[in-house]
């Protein structure tokens, strides 16, 4: 298959798999440490790649002059737009746990 039929299939697989999800879902087995430490190692490897994922932006941003580097571009927003919003799940995540001593003896 060549690259501008590939291109032109209606069909893609968009697949998001995290084990550490997996690893909330079924928290209740561990602590809320243990739930919160995964949260917190997901966060800090998406501020890392964030950052680069920023600097290519702001590079491509600043370089549209070709309709190769429009689509590099929408690209790198993407996981921008994307890694920004898990950090803002992550805010939440964290915060729920933390506060959530409804369940404690059950």
């Amino acid at each position: 298959m060549h690259l501008k039929e590939w291109i032109s299939e209606q069909q893609a697989v968009n697949e998001l798999r995290y084990e550490t999800l997996l690893k909330l879902f079924f928290a209740k087995g561990a602590d809320k440490k243990t739930a919160v430490h995964n949260i917190e190692l997901f966060e800090d490897r998406i501020k890392k790649d964030l950052s680069i994922l920023k600097m290519h932006c702001n590079t491509l941003k600043d370089n549209l002059n070709s309709e190769d580097h429009m689509y590099f571009y929408l690209t790198v927003l993407f996981g921008v737009e994307s890694y920004e919003a898990y950090l803002k799940w992550c805010d939440k995540a964290k915060k729920m746990i933390n506060a959530n001593d409804q369940f404690k003896g059950r």
